[in-house]
């Protein structure tokens, strides 16, 4: 499996793999299914799980905020969790 982790390339990681798989003559999904860990978007060009950054990010923020508001610096005490669960993509590389 090979996963990505940048948005900032046009060539990522997954479409290399991709361009890779069909210049070995391997048809994706037709011959072999390519599942992404971390969607970059949810235009279907993928099938895995769309992480959400944008909500993962303004979360974190909201939480810094809040921090700063009650003057909470370091770590905390009892450090706790904050869950945004991704969601399935439905995409063109799985059938």
């Amino acid at each position: 499996m090979i996963m990505e982790n940048s948005r900032s390339s046009s060539r990522t990681i997954s479409t290399a793999a991709l361009e890779w798989l069909a210049h070995l003559g391997v048809r994706v999904p037709e011959d072999v299914g390519f599942l992404h860990v971390n969607c970059p978007d949810q235009s279907g060009r993928f099938s895995g799980i769309y992480q959400n950054a944008p909500t993962v990010g303004r979360t974190a923020v909201e939480q810094l905020i809040s921090m700063v508001l009650r003057c909470e610096s370091g770590v905390p005490a009892l450090p706790h969790s904050i869950l945004i669960e991704g969601t399935w993509q439905n995409g063109a590389t799985l059938k």
